[in-house]
This record gives C-alpha cells, structure tokens and sequence, in this order.
C-alpha cells in the first residue's frame, strides 16, 4: 500500500546519500537509483519531485553516454509520465516520441516497454483531446501486441477496452461496439 511506497522513497532517498557519499551518482548506476526514486515519487503523487529526479538521472546518462540503451529509453519513458501526470500532457507527448526514435535506433519498438509507451502517447494524446493521434497510438500498441502474441494478456485485454472507449466517445458506436466484443471473445 501506501506505507510500502513511502518506505521506498525514504530507502532510495538514503541510496541517493550513499551514492553522493560514494562519489558514484555521476555514474550509470546513479542514475538507476534517480530512475526509480524519481519513479516512486511519480507513483506518489510528487511529480514535480519526479521530474526534478529524472532529469539529473538524465543529464547524467547523457555525460556518461549511457542514454541510448533500453534503460535510457525506460527513463524517458518515466519523464514522458511524470509529465504526463504532472499535467503537461504537450511535454508528456513531446518526450514519448523521442523515446519512440529511440527505441527505433535501439530496434527495441515490438517489446513490451514498446507497447506500453504507445498506450502511454494515446492516453496523452487523450488528455488533450485528439482522439485521432490517440487512436493511431492505441493501433500502434496493438499492433505491437499482435507482434508479440499478447493481445490476449490482461494488458491487451486493458488497451481494447481503452480503444472502445475513445471510439464511443467520438460517436463511433460500431468501432466501439467491436473492441469491446472482441475483448470479451478472450
């Protein structure tokens, strides 16, 4: 519960202390342990805490060039949240797409980070109301689980349901009424 995140906040925090003791938070590890604090700041609630976190994370993967990597791409992702969460779904937007290049020149897009970061960019899209680009980030999220064989994984299952929502916000009873049925065939 709650009790749980707080006393891993206050952990990572304390890991953060040893890390600038350590003389080691300039490192690739330091920026592991910004990641998640910054992570579970964001799980908090805190997201401006969050961004703080996560941006030195980056600036410090971007010294040490160790950005360009499937947890670089992770820890964009996490900003692109905070962001998101933190109400600034335009800057949310902007960092999920250079997460998406990323992922491209790491050849890491059909993953399961890959499917969630285009669910991620839909729900963002939402939040500002362009049910065009959210669709077309829901079709890419599910492209990616067809990839994968895990359209029919609690996951999956979740993105349909979210796709035939936004379909029956616009009025698109029929695209709507399909989603949701082929989510109850699984």
């Amino acid at each position: 519960g709650g009790g749980d995140l707080q006393g891993s906040v206050q952990a990572l925090v304390e890991a953060r202390k040893l890390c600038e003791r350590a003389g080691i938070l300039e490192t690739r590890e330091g920026a592991d342990v910004l990641t998640c604090l910054g992570k579970a700041q964001c799980d908090r609630g805190e997201s401006e805490d969050a961004i703080k976190v996560l941006q030195q994370a980056r600036k410090i993967r971007e010294t040490t060039n160790t950005l360009e990597e499937p947890d670089g791409a992770n820890l964009l992702a996490s900003i692109g949240a905070a962001k998101g969460r933190s109400g600034d779904a335009r800057g949310a937007l902007q960092v999920y797409a250079e997460t998406r290049k990323l992922r491209e020149r790491l050849d890491a897009v059909d993953t399961t980070d890959g499917a969630a970061l285009a669910a991620a960019t839909a729900r963002a899209a939402e939040q500002l109301n362009d049910t065009t680009a959210c669709l077309e980030a829901y079709a890419e999220a599910r492209r990616i689980h067809e990839v994968m064989g895990t359209l029919e994984t609690p996951d999956g299952l979740d993105l349909l349901q979210q796709v035939g929502r936004v379909q029956s916000g616009r009025g698109d009873l029929a695209g709507a009424l399909e989603s949701y049925s082929e989510a109850r065939r699984f």
